[in-house]
């Protein structure tokens, strides 16, 4: 079951329903993802969560400690949510320090949210 961007934690989202987009930052349903290598995490989105781990261990030349992957009600607005959750950590674009930290709490936060939606 998609996550609802709209918890009172997240960011109200834009996305009018019944709105179809293309692109995966204002599209309606899509995928938010948490990677880990070494200690840094990534949050991002995408609509196929496999190639996107892929495109990131051939990226990093060595495959990623963690990834993990959460279908989600408006993926633009939920990205914004966790990098505000985590800007005080954040390195350079995504890119978060204290990887397994921030790793950990996004997964046990997406999937608190993926049961109650």
């Amino acid at each position: 079951m998609p996550i609802a961007s709209t918890d009172q934690d997240c960011l109200n989202d834009s996305v009018k329903p019944g709105t179809v987009k293309k692109r995966v930052e204002t599209a309606i349903y899509g995928y938010v993802y948490c990677a880990l290598t070494g200690d840094l995490a990534k949050i991002g989105i995408t609509s196929d969560p496999d190639r996107r781990r892929r495109q990131l261990e051939t990226a990093s030349g060595r495959k990623l400690d963690g990834f993990e992957s959460f279908h989600v009600y408006a993926p633009g607005a939920a990205e914004r949510c966790l990098h505000a959750r985590w800007d005080f950590l954040r390195t350079e674009g995504e890119w978060f320090t204290w990887g397994g930290l921030v790793y950990d709490d996004i997964c046990s936060y997406m999937r608190t949210r993926q049961n109650r939606a």
